[in-house]
């Protein structure tokens, strides 16, 4: 094995945690000359410590490897049609400052750039002078990404939000040359599977429910994004062919019924026939929520509905992918066991029994800062792995 390439195991190995020079040389059956180089080696660079170390003989019990907290911290910018979300994270992963700004109008372009500009500001002013160094900024966008270039292509849900080259505006505004950016859902399946630690099955989906419908799918530690980055676009999956009309332009998108925009729709459909309800007119995805949740009969009957189409659509993600894991967050996750129970039943109902064997499906128990923690840990884990190339 190549120094590089053990610097590299040695790093990512670190991702999870402390861990000693005796365990990775049992782990992965290596010299333990060829290891000391490579630990010596991060060391000088800084990357890692050996905090209990005084030499070449600890006694009986091994020093453990850490990633040096000093090294360098680095920033995750979650961009959200209702909201900004941004931290700062330090190089084990500890959070040194969170910031939150609720949109209050009908979010444009315009408004997204001055809200990632507020969010950044209003994190370095938390962070103050006395700090590590900001090595790396990463940014979750909720559309297309061109991942090569680091292009925003088309958030549907976002007027205005296309063809914009985020990485220069970043780096301009904000002088940090090290950008990442990624999609919200690749960001979350991320930070998903890092919160299971080593508890985290091989295959993980994602689906994300809310004003827009994102999926998302990591194998082995790997988020798939796609040849063209469109990937897992689980949102424009048609569940009602000559459905009513997507923003992206087809028809019978499962995001046409079951996104913000679509749930809206079929609630004016209803109040137009003078159903007895206490659904209203433009209501929000939370308000259906409590008329669900209240037993409200009209939306807990638009909630199966709902929750079959979910299901239908992921009957596909089970036929393709096979994952021993789907996440559920977003709003609509707030329907609880309406939502998991139907899309349980049409799973049963339409996929190979030996797909649902081991299949678990849960709802996330992260909080709104989870997608720029993971944007910010692939930054950070981009970094440091580039260092060692």
């Amino acid at each position: 094995m190549k120094k590089n390439e053990l610097q590299q195991k040695i790093i990512h190995w670190l991702f999870a945690g402390t861990t000693t020079r005796s365990e990775l040389i049992e782990q992965w059956q290596i010299r333990p000359g060829t290891l000391l180089k490579a630990v010596d080696a991060l060391k000088i660079d800084g990357l890692i410590m050996e905090p209990n170390r005084k030499g070449k003989k600890t006694g009986r019990r091994a020093s453990e490897l850490v990633l040096n907290s000093e090294y360098g911290c680095f920033i995750g910018i979650d961009l959200h049609i209702h909201y900004t979300a941004g931290v700062i994270m330090d190089l084990t992963g500890n959070l040194l400052a969170e910031a939150f700004i609720r949109s209050e109008t009908e979010k444009n372009a315009n408004i997204a750039r001055s809200e990632i500009a507020e969010c950044i500001e209003n994190l370095k002013r938390q962070l103050g002078t006395d700090h590590p160094p900001i090595l790396g900024l990463g940014f979750a966008d909720p559309g297309l990404v061109d991942q090569g270039s680091g292009i925003s292509l088309v958030a549907v849900n976002l007027p205005g939000w296309h063809d914009f080259d985020i990485t220069a505006w970043l780096n301009n505004n904000f002088g940090i040359e090290h950008l990442n950016v990624t999609t919200s859902a690749a960001a979350r399946i991320f930070i998903e599977a890092n919160a299971l630690g080593q508890t985290a099955p091989q295959s993980i989906f994602h689906m994300e429910l809310g004003t827009g419908i994102g999926g998302s799918f990591i194998k082995s530690g790997a988020v798939f994004y796609g040849d063209s980055g469109c990937g897992m676009e689980i949102g424009h999956v048609i569940v009602e062919p000559d459905g009513p009309l997507c923003q992206c332009g087809n028809k019978g998108c499962l995001e046409a019924v079951a996104g913000e925009a679509g749930i809206r729709r079929q609630v004016n459909a209803m109040l137009s026939r003078e159903v007895i309800t206490s659904l209203t007119k433009n209501i929000s995805i939370q308000s259906f929520i409590d008329c669900v949740n209240s037993g409200d009969k009209v939306a807990t009957t638009m909630a199966f509905k709902i929750a079959d189409k979910i299901g239908l659509a992921l009957v596909n993600v089970v036929a393709l992918l096979n994952p021993a894991l789907i996440i559920l967050s977003g709003e609509l996750t707030g329907m609880g066991s309406y939502l998991t129970n139907s899309i349980e039943q049409t799973l049963k109902m339409n996929c190979h029994p030996r797909a649902l064997k081991k299949l678990e499906i849960k709802i996330s128990e992260l909080d709104s800062y989870a997608t720029a923690k993971g944007v910010a840990m692939i930054n950070r884990n981009s970094l440091l792995i580039r260092k060692q190339c």
